[in-house]
């Protein structure tokens, strides 16, 4: 093996046992550095959550005003509990996930709570649209 050979070898092993550090930027190209922004769901975040729910099997089933009104109990009230994912620090979301107790509503209490209802009903009864798509599988356009 020629002392070249064995140079470019030993760097090669040098370079595999380096301890890989966070702290230092990645040498790829193409890698971008994304801070994610974490937060409870806020009144401001209503119009972001909205378009979310149209991007969701729900906007086959649910007329728009629906969705609104979703969007603004998910956004803001406080029985509800979630998180909001943003970057950038502004109030563009890019996901988000809630849970509400429909138990504790009565009916024609809030308008979101009534929009989830009739949603989750028409989903599971396999009407108005496609509906979800099965587990691991992509919706069709």
């Amino acid at each position: 093996m020629s002392r070249r050979a064995r140079e470019s070898e030993s760097e090669s092993e040098a370079e595999a046992e380096a301890p890989l550090r966070l702290d230092e930027p990645l040498a790829e190209e193409g890698l971008q550095d994304i801070d994610f922004d974490f937060d409870d769901p806020q009144e401001r975040h209503a119009p972001s959550i909205l378009g979310l729910l149209r991007k969701h099997p729900l906007a086959d089933v649910a007329p728009r005003p629906a969705l609104a009104a979703l969007a603004d109990l998910l956004a803001g009230d406080p029985r509800s509990v979630g998180t909001v994912v943003g970057s950038g620090g502004g109030d563009d979301l890019i996901g988000f996930v809630a849970a509400v107790d429909l138990a504790a509503y009565d009916a024609g209490a809030h308008a979101g709570v009534d929009a989830a209802r009739a949603c989750l009903g028409a989903l599971a009864a396999g009407g108005g649209g496609a509906g979800p798509p099965p587990a691991g599988s992509a919706r069709a356009p």
